[in-house]
């Protein structure tokens, strides 16, 4: 169960602040609206694989890293 208030993708948000990356810029790299980036970070909507697997490659972090708030 989901806490609430609490953004399931954490992780990479923060990860895209360190290297200045925005939403939009997530946008492009998966071909996406930026308000679909913003559902998906807020946990909305589902991510599917080939996306998960580029933001990894893109930010050299691995799945695990992706999902976990350690």
């Amino acid at each position: 169960m989901k806490e609430k208030n609490k953004k399931p993708y954490l992780p990479l948000s923060l990860v895209m602040k360190e290297k200045g990356k925005t939403t939009k810029d997530l946008a492009d790299l998966l071909a996406v609206s930026i308000s679909e980036v913003d559902k998906k970070l807020n946990g909305e909507i589902e991510w599917e694989l080939t996306e998960v697997k580029k933001v990894c490659n893109y930010f050299d972090m691995s799945a695990a890293r992706l999902f976990t708030w350690n």
